[in-house]
Protein backbone atom coordinates (compact mmCIF):
# COMPACT_ATOMS: atom_id res chain seq x y z
CA UNK A 1 0.00 0.00 0.00
CA UNK A 2 1.53 3.34 -1.10
CA UNK A 3 1.70 6.52 0.94
CA UNK A 4 -1.17 8.96 0.62
CA UNK A 5 0.23 12.41 -0.12
CA UNK A 6 -1.95 15.44 0.37
CA UNK A 7 -2.32 17.10 -3.03
CA UNK A 8 -3.58 20.40 -1.59
CA UNK A 9 -1.10 23.30 -1.54
CA UNK A 10 0.49 23.92 1.86
CA UNK A 11 -1.16 26.39 4.18
CA UNK A 12 1.08 29.45 4.39
CA UNK A 13 0.75 32.65 6.44
CA UNK A 14 2.86 34.76 4.03
CA UNK A 15 5.99 34.52 6.16
CA UNK A 16 7.08 31.04 5.12
CA UNK A 17 5.33 29.35 8.03
CA UNK A 18 3.55 26.21 6.93
CA UNK A 19 0.95 24.11 8.66
CA UNK A 20 2.34 20.98 6.97
CA UNK A 21 5.92 21.40 8.24
CA UNK A 22 9.28 21.40 6.43
CA UNK A 23 8.15 19.34 3.41
CA UNK A 24 5.62 22.02 2.58
CA UNK A 25 8.48 24.46 1.97
CA UNK A 26 9.89 22.16 -0.70
CA UNK A 27 6.45 21.55 -2.20
CA UNK A 28 5.77 25.30 -2.41
CA UNK A 29 8.70 25.74 -4.83
CA UNK A 30 7.13 23.44 -7.39
CA UNK A 31 4.43 24.17 -9.92
CA UNK A 32 1.78 21.61 -10.80
CA UNK A 33 4.12 19.82 -13.22
CA UNK A 34 7.03 19.73 -10.79
CA UNK A 35 8.78 22.74 -12.36
CA UNK A 36 10.17 25.48 -10.14
CA UNK A 37 7.61 28.25 -9.76
CA UNK A 38 9.20 31.69 -9.40
CA UNK A 39 6.00 33.73 -9.35
CA UNK A 40 4.53 35.69 -6.47
CA UNK A 41 4.93 34.40 -2.92
CA UNK A 42 6.68 31.26 -4.14
CA UNK A 43 9.54 33.43 -5.42
CA UNK A 44 9.96 34.74 -1.86
CA UNK A 45 10.09 31.19 -0.56
CA UNK A 46 12.75 30.29 -3.11
CA UNK A 47 14.79 33.26 -1.92
CA UNK A 48 14.34 32.11 1.68
CA UNK A 49 15.45 28.58 0.82
CA UNK A 50 18.53 29.83 -1.01
CA UNK A 51 19.27 32.13 1.92
CA UNK A 52 19.11 29.17 4.33
CA UNK A 53 21.53 27.17 2.15
CA UNK A 54 23.83 30.20 1.89
CA UNK A 55 24.02 30.57 5.68
CA UNK A 56 24.63 26.84 6.12
CA UNK A 57 27.48 26.98 3.58
CA UNK A 58 28.98 30.10 5.18
CA UNK A 59 28.81 28.58 8.68
CA UNK A 60 30.50 25.36 7.57
CA UNK A 61 32.91 26.48 4.84
CA UNK A 62 33.61 30.17 5.48
CA UNK A 63 34.09 30.39 9.24
CA UNK A 64 36.59 33.25 8.98
CA UNK A 65 34.08 35.30 6.93
CA UNK A 66 31.38 34.63 9.53
CA UNK A 67 33.75 35.67 12.37
CA UNK A 68 34.60 38.94 10.61
CA UNK A 69 30.93 39.67 9.93
CA UNK A 70 29.85 38.92 13.49
CA UNK A 71 32.56 41.33 14.71
CA UNK A 72 30.98 44.04 12.51
CA UNK A 73 27.47 43.33 13.79
CA UNK A 74 25.93 45.90 16.12
CA UNK A 75 22.62 45.87 17.96
CA UNK A 76 20.60 43.10 19.51
CA UNK A 77 17.87 40.64 18.74
CA UNK A 78 14.40 42.15 18.99
CA UNK A 79 12.94 38.64 19.38
CA UNK A 80 10.39 39.34 16.67
CA UNK A 81 10.68 35.70 15.48
CA UNK A 82 10.65 36.56 11.76
CA UNK A 83 14.07 34.93 11.27
CA UNK A 84 12.71 31.85 13.04
CA UNK A 85 10.31 31.36 10.15
CA UNK A 86 12.60 31.66 7.13
CA UNK A 87 11.25 29.00 4.78
CA UNK A 88 9.65 27.04 7.63
CA UNK A 89 8.58 27.77 11.17
CA UNK A 90 11.06 26.60 13.81
CA UNK A 91 9.59 23.82 15.97
CA UNK A 92 11.02 25.51 19.09
CA UNK A 93 8.98 28.66 18.48
CA UNK A 94 5.77 29.06 20.47
CA UNK A 95 3.78 32.30 20.71
CA UNK A 96 6.67 34.06 18.88
CA UNK A 97 9.01 33.07 21.70
CA UNK A 98 11.98 30.74 21.37
CA UNK A 99 11.61 28.02 23.97
CA UNK A 100 15.37 27.29 23.88
CA UNK A 101 16.71 30.85 23.44
CA UNK A 102 19.49 30.53 26.05
CA UNK A 103 20.60 27.19 24.53
CA UNK A 104 19.70 27.85 20.88
CA UNK A 105 21.61 26.33 18.00
CA UNK A 106 24.77 27.89 16.55
CA UNK A 107 23.06 28.91 13.32
CA UNK A 108 20.44 30.75 15.37
CA UNK A 109 23.04 32.51 17.55
CA UNK A 110 24.98 33.76 14.55
CA UNK A 111 21.93 35.10 12.67
CA UNK A 112 22.18 37.52 10.94
CA UNK A 113 25.55 36.65 9.41
CA UNK A 114 25.65 39.78 7.28
CA UNK A 115 23.57 42.63 5.88
CA UNK A 116 21.99 40.26 3.31
CA UNK A 117 20.22 38.50 6.18
CA UNK A 118 18.95 41.82 7.61
CA UNK A 119 17.64 42.73 4.14
CA UNK A 120 15.84 39.37 3.89
CA UNK A 121 14.06 39.99 7.21
CA UNK A 122 12.96 43.42 5.96
CA UNK A 123 11.60 41.88 2.74
CA UNK A 124 9.68 39.37 4.89
CA UNK A 125 8.03 42.30 6.70
CA UNK A 126 10.15 42.18 9.86
CA UNK A 127 12.51 44.61 11.54
CA UNK A 128 15.88 43.28 12.62
CA UNK A 129 17.62 44.93 15.57
CA UNK A 130 21.07 44.29 14.05
CA UNK A 131 23.09 46.46 11.69
CA UNK A 132 26.56 46.03 10.21
CA UNK A 133 29.39 48.59 10.27
CA UNK A 134 30.57 49.43 6.77
CA UNK A 135 34.36 49.29 7.39
CA UNK A 136 34.86 50.88 3.98
CA UNK A 137 33.77 47.76 2.05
Amino acid sequence: MGENFDSRPPSCDNHGRFAHGFDACTQAFLGEGGEIDTSGHKAGLIEQGISKLRRFWLAKARKSYVSRQVARRKGECLRCAVCCAVCFRCPFLADNTCKIYDKRFEQCRMFPIDAKDVDLIKRMGGKCGFTFEDNGK
